[in-house]
């Protein structure tokens, strides 16, 4: 059994096979525990015999290899066999059913070549509940769909044929096909012009979701869904006709795409809960207009549009009446996901039902100011708001990657048909019964009457209450208005107030209401989650007062600020902060003041390490009394105060891994509760006895400490640490994994060289006490003759010190040493430029440079190399071409350069830029683009055959 399990992984219950290269099976008949066997992603032509597997097996799983034969085998002795999947292989015909046990339940054979169902497909299979036959080629006629394929198939459930239609020329609906399936509850299946369901799927009562693949065939792909489309389907409750299941888009234009849907289509799904019409790139808003007006009839409560236009173009405006049925609803989640959308009419969002619990706005163009006004105030049920990635692209999503976008004419055409549609209703007077002037659309609507929009406290923003207004909204109550009246709603990016000499300092003590401190950030009342992240946001977090105090998780991750000021308050109910990959330089000590049950925070990703050691008293968490998860990984931190964790007395797990620690000074005995401490990837060579004591004083016995990818030093001087180490490896992460560099820079395994250095170590120990003493004897009788022969000489020249470096001027800034004038940042395929056109820096001018193919130290990890060769190099020169704008390596040693003149340069510009191509702006990176700006750039271009010019030039540029 040992030898036949070799080629794979095996234990009691599971046999994983899975990408070893197999082209026979190996027999596993003996392993009579196993219920698991796993042989996808192999070279496998043909199927098993049942003699080969164990008795008992439950799921066999085939996929992905190269099976084309279905003869002489035989599956049907496993008696146990609920799942076989053999899906991406090379079938032609579906299996005899004959060969298969009848205790089947879950067939997949999707994604094969299969054009015909055979002669017995599935004779044996009255247990099956699961079919998948998905992305074949069978066509739909009734010569392929016979009268009785599904004959026996009495207990399916779960039917997918969808993406076999491609080669159809005139396809039907077989009714008697389907007639069987009385057990039915989910369909998949392509749509096309010229089909309708017929009377039979309205007698398949179970059936309750249906997924329609438009094909977008030439004459044959679904343009628009006509209002008697769905008429014998008025069970289904899930319609999915969304287009997320396709791996590419053609563009060529010839693809036939949704484009509406007639008014009254959807009405008679009354049973409708959930209604998927995302990725249908020519639908827009104004197919989304006949949905709504449909969906007050049906029992929705998902709604999903997302990207129904195409991602690159104008932008677009939302209007109420786009949406305004859906006040009718009892709709609980929406998504509006990658819709261009920047802005909506003036108070849309009012209209939306106050059952709704998720609204999802996010890869649109919307700005922060505008979702605050805009009618925020009345989405009372709302408690999960995604607006993460404004302002970015979609790509990601598109199927086919990047490509134009050819619908400028039907974006205008459906926004002027929308707003004449608006018009229109104006003037036959729908309008005028609820206002006695016209409607007038103004860029803050309510919100601008009912407030001040730029006032800074409580007293100024009760003078501009105009409720009178409200009675023109009647979908809108002055209980609505009410709670609010007396909050000033600003702009994150805002300005602080200016403070007169008669207030208090700042800042406030507590998270107390200070109407000239504190700015009040409108939330929808019962709010629990808000996701806003990589969307460009900051770039300071001022006082902030949140207008409800419902939040449990607030998500900023991945946008711009670069100084946590604060405080926020009125944030007591938060368990969940994120402030993650911020590039942060600056946090106050009162910052947190207002999350007083925080559970988890997360500021990885920033530049705090230099503010967190002035936090002495651990000031800085003061309130966190109840954290439990704290990351502060990749910040730069050198070192931390002795206290900084003295009140997070909750927490269990503190990740402080990719910085610049060097040793452990912390103390964190009184951490009870504490079960990970990460500190891998810091620059800890080995640790002093003091912080060894420190870590032993922890008393959690379940404590995990990771110091892997540490540089770890193997030598006498960190042998104690080493042999600590090794005490305590039950506590360490993958002790068997961690290594040491040895004095030839060489990395060894720590559980291999401690035998070595104890010998070496303990032989010279009396030795070098030996030798020690002799030498501080002797060091101290020749300092002290040469300091009696010269004392006067001495003296002279201690008064000469004094005098030069005390006495007189002294310069603001002492150049510094570098070990290196250049550090050449290239791609690879770049090489022989550098080569043999850079060097000449180093033969012609005399610059030292440091080219990472030739000066990188050995057995080092890349990212110390980058960051240490630029560290100790005067100026940085980026090679720019378009294999360095795909390199990853390139990207972070640009990154690298920008922290290093930043954080330990006082901002100063290191970089120096050869632009090597003719590269338009538009696609250098921003960050490229602000040090091109500066002018500190060279086009090697300009001086292709003049290298003096180009090497004089880039000469200055070092020197300067």
């Amino acid at each position: 059994m040992t030898k036949t399990c070799a080629k794979c992984d095996c234990n009691r219950i599971v046999i994983n096979c899975v990408n070893h290269g197999l082209n026979r099976y190996p027999n596993f008949s003996l392993y009579k525990t196993v219920r698991t066997i796993n042989f996808s992603h192999n070279n496998l032509e043909y199927i098993p015999d049942a003699n080969l597997l164990p008795d008992q097996l439950l799921i066999l799983d085939l996929s992905f290899n190269k099976i084309d034969r279905s003869e002489n085998y035989s599956l049907s002795e496993l008696k146990t066999l609920q799942q076989l999947n053999l899906r991406n292989n090379d079938f032609h015909t579906v299996l005899d059913g004959r060969k298969l046990p009848e205790s089947v339940i879950h067939l997949d054979l999707s994604v094969n070549k299969i054009h015909s169902f055979g002669r017995y497909p599935f004779a044996n299979s009255r247990r099956l509940q699961v079919l998948d036959l998905h992305k074949n080629l069978l066509n739909y006629t009734r010569t392929v769909f016979q009268q009785n394929v599904f004959n026996n198939l009495q207990k399916l459930t779960d039917l997918n044929i969808g993406q076999n239609g491609y080669y159809t020329t005139e396809p039907v609906y077989p009714d008697e096909v389907f007639k069987n399936l009385k057990s039915l509850r989910t369909l998949v299946i392509d749509g096309f012009l010229t089909t309708t369901f017929g009377q039979v799927f309205a007698e398949m009562k179970n059936l309750q979701a249906l997924s329609i693949n438009n094909l977008m065939l030439p004459n044959l792909g679904i343009e628009t869904i006509t209002e008697n489309y769905f008429e014998n389907l008025s069970q289904i409750t899930s319609l999915d006709i969304s287009l997320n299941r396709y791996i590419q888009i053609n563009t060529s234009g010839s693809e036939v795409h949704l484009k509406s849907i007639e008014s009254g289509a959807l009405a008679k799904l009354t049973k409708l809960r959930s209604l998927d019409i995302s990725f249908n790139s020519m639908l827009g808003f104004c197919g989304l207009r006949n949905i709504t007006q449909d969906l007050p009839k049906t029992d929705i409560k998902v709604l999903k549009a997302n990207q129904i236009y195409c991602p690159y173009g104008l932008s677009t405006i939302l209007f109420v009446d786009d949406i305004k049925p859906l006040k009718d609803t009892n709709l609980t989640e929406l998504y509006l996901d990658g819709n261009r959308l920047e802005m909506t009419e003036d108070l849309a969002p009012t209209y939306l039902p106050k059952t709704l619990r998720v609204l999802s706005l996010m890869g649109n163009r919307l700005r922060l100011e505008k979702y605050k006004v805009d009618g925020i105030f009345t989405l009372t049920g709302i408690h999960s708001l995604f607006l993460s990635f404004q302002d970015q692209t979609q790509s990601q999503k598109v199927h086919s990657g990047w490509f134009v976008c050819n619908d400028f004419i039907d974006t205008l055409q459906c926004l002027s048909d929308r707003k004449s549609w608006m018009l229109q209703k104006q003037n036959v007077g729908l309008y005028a019964q609820q206002r006695q002037e016209p409607y007038k659309s103004d860029e803050l609507g309510l919100i601008a009457e009912t407030y001040s929009s730029d006032s800074v406290n409580y007293e100024d923003s009760k003078k501009f209450s105009k409720i009178r207004y409200i009675q023109s909204y009647p979908h809108i109550t002055v209980a609505n208005i009410q709670p609010y009246q007396t909050l000033a709603i600003l702009d994150i990016q805002s300005p602080l107030p200016v403070t007169t000499t008669d207030t208090k300092p700042y800042p406030p003590p507590d998270c107390t209401f200070d109407p000239l401190f504190s700015f009040v950030n409108a939330i929808p009342p019962n709010t629990k989650h808000i996701f806003y992240e990589s969307s460009n946001l900051g770039d300071i977090i001022i006082p902030y007062w949140m207008s409800n105090d419902t939040l449990e998780h607030i998500s900023l991750r991945g946008n711009n600020f670069q100084n946590f000021q604060g405080p926020v308050c009125n944030v007591t109910k938060v368990k969940i902060l994120d402030l993650s990959e911020n590039m942060c330089l600056n946090i106050f000590a009162h910052f947190f003041i207002g999350f007083i049950n925080l559970e988890e925070l997360y500021i990885q990703g920033n530049l705090l390490g230099d503010d967190m050691e002035t936090f002495e008293h651990g000031e800085l968490f003061e309130k966190q009394l109840q954290l439990k998860i704290l990351n502060i990984s990749s910040n730069r931190i050198t070192t931390l105060p002795n206290n900084f964790f003295a009140h997070v007395l909750n927490i269990k797990t503190l990740d402080i891994s990719h910085n610049l620690l060097t040793d452990w000074n912390v103390t964190i005995s009184h951490l009870w509760n504490l079960n990970v401490l990460d500190l891998s990837y810091n620059q800890i060579t080995f640790l002093s006895d003091k912080a060894m004591q420190k870590l032993d004083k922890i008393t959690s016995q379940s404590i995990e400490i990771n110091m892997m990818h540490n540089p770890f030093e193997c030598s006498c001087d960190s042998l104690s640490f080493l042999l600590w180490y090794k005490k305590n490896r039950k506590r360490m992460a993958s002790y068997s994994n961690v290594t040491c560099k040895n004095s030839k820079r060489e990395l060894i395994y720590v559980k291999d060289v401690l035998l070595i250095l104890q010998k070496q170590c303990n032989s010279k120990v009396g030795l070098l006490i030996g030798a020690s003493l002799f030498l501080f004897v002797a060091l101290g009788m020749i300092f002290g003759a040469i300091a009696y022969r010269y004392r006067i000489r001495l003296k002279y020249s201690f008064h000469m010190f004094k005098r030069q470096y005390f006495g007189g001027y002294e310069p603001l800034h002492v150049t510094q040493n570098y070990a290196f004038d250049a550090f050449i940042s290239y791609a690879d395929q770049d090489r022989h430029f550098v080569i043999n056109r850079l060097i000449e820096l180093e033969q012609k001018k005399g610059k030292r440079l440091c080219i990472h193919h030739r000066d990188f130290i050995p057995g080092n990890e890349i990212a110390e190399n980058i960051i240490n060769g630029i560290h100790h190099s005067r100026k940085t020169i980026c090679v720019i071409t378009r294999e360095f704008l795909k390199s990853t390596w390139c990207n972070y040693e640009f990154n690298i350069a920008l922290t290093e003149g930043i954080c330990s340069r006082e901002r100063e510009n290191i970089i120096i830029v050869i632009l090597m191509e003719d590269i338009p702006f538009k696609e250098l990176p921003i960050r490229i683009m602000e040090v091109i700006g500066q002018e500190t750039y060279l086009s090697f271009a300009e001086y292709l055959n003049d290298d003096d010019t180009f090497l004089d030039l880039l000469t200055t540029a070092i020197e300067n």
